[in-house]
C-alpha cells in the first residue's frame, strides 16, 4: 500500500472502536506467544544459563530485560508510533494514550513473568503419555507445530495478510474500485501465506515420513486438507463475510481457499524440484492476468483446486 493508505487504515482504526480493539487484540497475542516462547526456551537444558540473571540486581536485570523487549516487540512500537503521530494529526490523543499503557502492562507483566521464572529453581524435565500420544485428529497436526514451533510465523503472516486485506476494503468501499480489485487483494493475501504452506510441506515431508508409507484415499486426505486449510484462514474468511453480502462473500471466500490450496499444490512440486520456483511466480500472474479481464472466479477456483489435487493425488502423499 502506498503512505496515504497506511494513513487511511489508521484513521479507521482510530475512528472505529471494534478496529481498535482488534489491534489491542493482536498486540496482546502478541505479547503472549513472544513471552510463552522465551519460558520454554529457558526450560531448555543449553539455556539453563539465563537462571543466573537472578544473582543481578533488579535494576541492572530490568535494563537488560527492556534491551530485549524493544527488540523482541519492535514491530509493535513501530506500529503504535505510527498511530500515535496519525493520532496528534487528527486531534485524538485518548486510544494512543490508551495503547501506550496497555504496552506499558504488556512489558510489566512480562518482566514479573521472567523475573518470577528465572528466582525458581530449574524444572526438571518430565514426558508424559499425553506428550507422547496427543489425542488430536490428524487434520490438526500441522496447527499444534505452527502453534508449539513457529507461532511468529504464523502470527506475523496473518497480521500482515488482515491489514492488506482490511486496506483493499477500504478503498474498495471508498469508490471506484470493482469486484476484481478485492479478488487481487485476495490473490495477494493468499501468496502471503506462503511460508505456511513451505513450512507445511517440510513438516509433512520429513517430520511425517513414517505416515508416508501407508497409502491413503484421496477424498480422506482432501477432507483433512480442508479442515485445517479453513482454520488457519478463518481471520480472512470472518473478515469477507462482514464486509460483502451473501453471493459476493461465497464467491470471494471460495476464491482465497482455492488459491491457498492451488498455491500448497504447487509448493509440493517445487520441494521436489527447485524450478517449480519460477512456475510460482508465474501462477501468480497468470492468476493477477486473469483477474483483470474478468474471468470468472469459479474458474479460477477449479483451476487451483486442480493443482491442489495433482499434488496430493499419489497414495503415499500425506
Amino acid at each position: 500500500m502506498e503512505y496515504k493508505q497506511h494513513v487511511l487504515v489508521a484513521e479507521r482504526v482510530l475512528e472505529n472502536d471494534l478496529a481498535f480493539l482488534a489491534v489491542v487484540g493482536l498486540f496482546l497475542i502478541f505479547g503472549i506467544f513472544q513471552i510463552r516462547f522465551q519460558i520454554n526456551l529457558m526450560n531448555e537444558t543449553r539455556y539453563r544459563v539465563f537462571h543466573s540473571l537472578a544473582f543481578l540486581l533488579t535494576p541492572r536485570l530490568l535494563r537488560i530485560f527492556l534491551g530485549t523487549w524493544v527488540k523482541t516487540h519492535t514491530l509493535l512500537l513501530i506500529y503504535s508510533f505510527f498511530l500515535t503521530y496519525v493520532a496528534i494529526s487528527s486531534g485524538g490523543l485518548i486510544k494512543p494514550i490508551l495503547l501506550w499503557l496497555i504496552l506499558l502492562g504488556i512489558f510489566s507483566l512480562d518482566f514479573a513473568i521472567i523475573y518470577s521464572k528465572i528466582q525458581r529453581p530449574f524444572p526438571d524435565r518430565v514426558i508424559s503419555k499425553a506428550l507422547l500420544f496427543p489425542r488430536i485428529p490428524f487434520s490438526f497436526w500441522f496447527l499444534k507445530q505452527l502453534e508449539s514451533k513457529r507461532p511468529m510465523l504464523i502470527l506475523l503472516v496473518k497480521l500482515v495478510s488482515l491489514l492488506l486485506l482490511n486496506g483493499f476494503i477500504f478503498s474498495y468501499q471508498s469508490g471506484g474500485y470493482d469486484l476484481r480489485w478485492i479478488a487481487f487483494g485476495l490473490l495477494s493475501a493468499a501468496f502471503l501465506h506462503y511460508p505456511i504452506w513451505l513450512e507445511k510441506v517440510r513438516f509433512e515431508s520429513e517430520e511425517l515420513t513414517w505416515f508416508l508409507n501407508l497409502p491413503r484415499s484421496i477424498l480422506l486426505k482432501i477432507g483433512q486438507q480442508l479442515v485445517s486449510f479453513g482454520i488457519l484462514l478463518l481471520p480472512e474468511f470472518i473478515l469477507i463475510v462482514l464486509n460483502f453480502p451473501g453471493f459476493h462473500s461465497l464467491q470471494l471466500i471460495l476464491l482465497l481457499l482455492g488459491v491457498n490450496l492451488g498455491l500448497y499444490g504447487l509448493v509440493i512440486f517445487q520441494y521436489q524440484d527447485i524450478d517449480w520456483t519460477k512456475v510460482i511466480i508465474s501462477s501468480f500472474f497468470l492468476a493477477f492476468i486473469l483477474i483483470i479481464f474478468s474471468v470468472p472466479l469459479w474458474l479460477l477456483f477449479i483451476l487451483s483446486l486442480s493443482a491442489f489435487v495433482i499434488g496430493i493425488k499419489s497414495p503415499y502423499r500425506v
